[in-house]
């Protein structure tokens, strides 16, 4: 009598080990785990189609943030139907696991492992929202010939599906010969690559279209030029007191913190604000020596080699280089009354 007994209660627990939320072959999650669980789209447009489709992603994560793969986890549904039919599926590497879902209502899906559950709405109808375009260029503002320019639709959005096609319109004043204008190319991938061969103004026009048919455009306008512009720093400002035994205030200055994107900066101009101003070749430090107290606005001017071609701006001489590019800074000089030490 205590044998059979034996057997039932041993009978008991290995039906409970194989009972639906539990499997032998595959470790669940800690109790203490999360399951994050996300749908694409979270709002099915159901359209001409008796149903609609929605992929349900769950990431398993441990106490420490980090997702955890080989951990089995169970989808389930409070309407439609779900491709996995509620069987166990395996996390991969990055904590992932996927199920499709159909539906033509509203429900709630379920993802549970061991006593760690995560769950995401799923809604149904309604109007679709349309896409938001957005463009950036990478470089930002213009890029120097012969060098690559991004065009990214990556910051357009979707709020209720995704975006299935990137069409782009590129139109040019000066376009190379070997490019058609306008330029245009579909994709299914966020952005696109050009390198153009000669200085010239474009037009740039983005439209993307969602899983539903919404569409939405943006525009930018960028330049393709010979030569990139330098930046100038003229560093901070700098209070000076008075030399001893002498009315001098001495000051040095550096712009050694501009800078050009594509060559090298020649020529540094300093204007003092008193009247006087140095020109100084490939040396980024300058010095001078006020003759009376004050407040003084200094500018710096940098001028850069151009296109590559271009030498030292030279005194009271014209620039007879076209491509050169300049920027001025300013910074300021206090020059303090008194004895000095």
């Amino acid at each position: 009598m205590k044998s059979r007994t034996a057997w039932m209660v041993f009978g008991a627990l290995a039906l409970a080990l194989v009972a639906p939320g539990c499997d032998k072959t595959e470790p669940t999650a800690d109790p203490d785990w999360v399951i994050e669980v996300t749908a694409n789209p979270q709002t099915i447009r159901l359209g001409s189609e008796e149903e609609g489709q929605s992929v349900i992603t769950a990431v398993v994560y441990d106490t420490a943030g980090q997702p955890k793969g080989g951990i089995g986890v169970r989808f389930s549904t409070t309407a439609g139907r779900l491709e996995s039919g509620g069987k166990v599926i395996k996390t991969n590497a990055r904590g992932e696991a996927r199920d499709t879902l159909w539906t033509d209502e509203d429900c709630t899906v379920k993802v549970k492992s061991g006593s760690a559950e995560g769950e995401t709405e799923i809604t149904v109808g309604g109007e679709n929202e349309d896409p938001t375009a957005s463009i950036v260029i990478t470089p930002s503002g213009s890029q120097r010939v012969g060098r690559t320019v991004t065009f990214s639709g990556a910051s357009s959005e979707d709020m209720d599906g995704e975006i299935v096609e990137y069409q782009w319109t590129i139109i040019s004043d000066n376009p190379d010969p070997d490019k058609d204008n306008p330029d245009r190319e579909t994709t299914e991938n966020q952005a696109i690559t050009r390198t153009y061969s000669q200085a010239q103004h474009l037009e740039v026009t983005l439209k993307v279209v969602d899983n539903d048919g919404g569409t939405d455009t943006d525009s930018e306008v960028y330049d393709i030029v010979a030569n990139l512009p330098p930046v100038a720093e003229a560093g901070p400002s700098q209070t000076v007191p008075k030399a001893q035994n002498a009315d001098l205030w001495p000051v040095t200055l550096s712009g050694c913190e501009s800078k050009d994107p594509d060559g090298r900066i020649l020529t540094y101009q300093w204007s003092w604000g008193d009247g006087k101003t140095d020109i100084v070749q490939n040396r980024c430090i300058a010095s001078h020596t006020y003759l009376a107290s004050g407040d003084y606005l200094v500018t710096l001017t940098v001028y850069d080699d151009g296109d590559g071609t271009c030498g030292p701006v030279l005194p009271n001489q014209s620039d007879t280089c076209p491509d050169r590019g300049t920027d001025d800074d300013t910074t300021s000089v206090t020059c303090e009354p008194g004895t000095g030490s």
